[in-house]
């Protein structure tokens, strides 16, 4: 590993603040076939998956009805709700147009698994800038890329599928964009933000605000000096305008397609009761029941009548909730042919259920070091802005601000919408690219943090990784 050297202030002087955001480890040989190596078993478990129908999630009836809709009237782009955007639906439609209505929904899971796979790379290519220990980015990249909530999402034939290769490619291209050497390569790579967060806007509506926060981001980036004035500019320019542009104008292309169309998701401003600000934010005492890692199809008995445990109102804490979801295939997604050929909702078999245990109980640790570390890297960030210290690295930074920004509308809004429970708003597949930006801090900080004996102490977060990682695919493999 050797630091990149670091770039003279506006004022000619080297800036403090671009040390720890300007240097890039090199990738030593053994790193590089660590991450082939994940990639291929990574590919290997979603080829399995795919032969397990796991492409079919729990609202593909409405995403294949919508995949019609775009084969019979082309024009329209817009079939579901105000949130809805096409790029799935037009994925699925040229799927069926080249196997002739054969392999539809294999061959889009497919191509979904390869944009993951891509995604996953330039996520451990972004670490380089702010990791410095290889086996730290390993663990990292394999830690994020066999969680249950990554393997079940990046395959399932759903709007939530095509959104992570956009996001980390608006990630690491205004990450590189801020850290260019010249005006020319920083508008190069402000470039391609602009077209992941354009390909974004298609693929999900979450996208719409981004462009804002880039702004926010590059403005407070120059106002420290680690980019100039004029670097801020040219990029806010191109990866933040179109793309502002491009969402703004498909918002109002749906509430035009879809004028007739009854609301299907609505916000009931007053609160609905069904998740609570309670509920949102504080575990509970009762949320330890996650630690037998129920699914939707467990039940329990309320009222003498028998209902599914995981949509009871209130029953377990969002926090709670967030974790079962992001460390067990909740829905069993992966156990699609199981069920179907038992017709009985069927329970998760064994060894399944035990080691989606151990991966609930394991998987605390993992849970509580991202919720720490957030905390922590925001109290930096925060620091660094009121009292002018050093900022964290810039790709640190961006991927922290991003992942918060798609996190939070996310989840706040819980306490207003309708069928929370029932319809899964509190899935964790809706802010998947969040967790994957959240699942890197530790490791950064880690990196940064840990005790003199270093090697020591990364080979024991490596073997907890991989004990992990090994039980995580266990748990979903079928």
């Amino acid at each position: 590993m050797r630091p990149v050297s670091v770039t003279p202030g506006p004022a000619g002087e080297a800036n403090e603040e671009t040390s720890p955001a300007r240097y890039e480890a090199e990738i030593p040989c053994g790193e590089r076939w660590s991450v082939r190596l994940i990639l291929v078993a990574y590919l290997v478990i979603q080829l399995n998956n795919i032969h397990n129908a796991a492409y079919v999630g729990q609202d593909f009836s409405f995403h294949a009805d919508a995949t019609d809709g775009v084969l019979t009237n082309p024009s329209h782009w817009f079939n579901l709700d105000t949130t809805e955007r096409p790029l799935i639906h037009w994925l699925g439609a040229a799927c069926r147009i080249y196997t002739h209505n054969q392999y539809t929904y294999q061959l889009a899971a497919f191509l979904c698994v390869l944009l993951s796979i891509l995604a996953l790379r330039l996520l451990h290519d972004c670490s380089r800038t702010f990791i410095r220990h290889p086996v730290l980015r390993v663990a990292g990249l394999a830690w994020v890329a066999f969680l249950p909530v990554t393997i079940v999402t990046a395959v399932v034939y759903a709007a939530d599928t095509v959104v992570l290769l956009p996001f980390v490619l608006t990630c690491w291209s205004l990450s590189r964009s801020v850290q260019a050497t010249t005006d020319r390569a920083a508008a190069a790579y402000a470039l391609l933000a602009c077209v992941g967060s354009i390909a974004g806007d298609f693929a999900k509506f979450t996208f719409t605000p981004l462009p804002i926060i880039v702004l926010l981001v590059v403005l407070v980036l120059a106002s420290r000096r680690i980019t100039s004035w004029r670097r801020a500019v040219l990029i806010g320019s191109l990866a933040a305008l179109a793309p502002a542009y491009v969402g703004g104008w498909l918002y109002v292309r749906n509430k035009r397609e879809l004028a007739q169309v009854p609301v299907r998701t609505e916000f009931i401003w007053v609160g609905t009761d069904e998740m609570t600000w309670r509920t949102l934010l504080f575990p509970k005492w009762s949320d330890r029941r996650i630690f037998d890692a129920p699914t939707y199809w467990d039940s329990v008995s309320v009222g003498g009548k028998k209902v599914n445990l995981l949509l009871v109102n209130n029953s377990f804490s969002y926090p709670a909730l967030l974790h079962l979801g992001i460390f067990t295939d909740v829905v069993d997604y992966a156990d699609y042919a199981y069920r179907v050929s038992n017709h009985d909702g069927a329970r998760r078999p064994e060894p399944h259920k035990t080691y989606a245990r151990w991966s609930v109980r394991i998987g605390l640790i993992f849970s509580i070091a991202m919720s720490l570390s957030l905390l922590a890297l925001w109290g930096w960030i925060i620091r660094a802005f009121l009292h002018h210290a050093p900022m964290p690295p810039t790709g640190l930074v961006v991927l922290a601000v991003l992942a918060t920004a798609w996190f939070l509308p996310l989840t706040l809004t819980l306490p207003f919408v309708r069928h929370v429970y029932e319809w899964g708003y509190w899935l964790p597949r809706l802010v998947l690219p969040a967790i994957w930006g959240f699942a890197l801090i530790p490791f950064a900080l880690a990196d940064r943090w840990l005790p003199r004996r270093v090697h020591l102490a990364t080979v024991a977060v490596a073997v907890l990784v991989l004990l992990q990682v090994v039980i995580e695919i266990r748990s979903v493999w079928y």
